[in-house]
This record gives C-alpha cells, structure tokens and sequence, in this order.
C-alpha cells in the first residue's frame, strides 16, 4: 500500500518521464556511435582487419616489457 507521499512522487516522475519523451520526439539529431569493441581509442594501425587480428595485451605483456627494457638500455 502506497503513502500519499509515495504516490505524489510516482505521479511527479511520471510527468517529468512524460515531458522528457515529448521534448526528445522533437530532437533529429541521432548521433552515430562506434563499434568501441573492434576499434581502439587511439589506433596505430589502418584497416579494420589489422585490429580484429592485434594479439590482446596480456599474451603479449612479456614481449613489449622486453622491448623496453632494450630501449632503456
């Protein structure tokens, strides 16, 4: 059983969810978002298959410590 409290806040976001849909029907901007999971933030590398096939940090950790420690020396 809902308190007149409760049932004054459920009507109030109600209304504020309603006024929100009308005021989004007249935005025509529809942005187009990228695919985060097969690009990268920053890419080093062109094509799209180059990054499908990159070899995932943790298997190659050993290899890039290595390099940089060379480099250091």
């Amino acid at each position: 059983m809902l308190s007149q409290l409760d049932k004054k806040r459920e009507n109030r976001e109600k209304i504020k969810r309603n006024l929100d849909m009308e005021e989004m029907k007249e935005c025509s901007f529809k942005p187009k978002l990228l695919d985060y999971n097969v690009l990268p933030r920053y890419p080093k590398i062109g094509t799209q298959e180059e990054l499908k096939n990159q070899i995932p940090i943790h298997q190659r950790i050993e290899e890039l410590q290595k390099e940089k420690q060379d480099k250091i020396h």
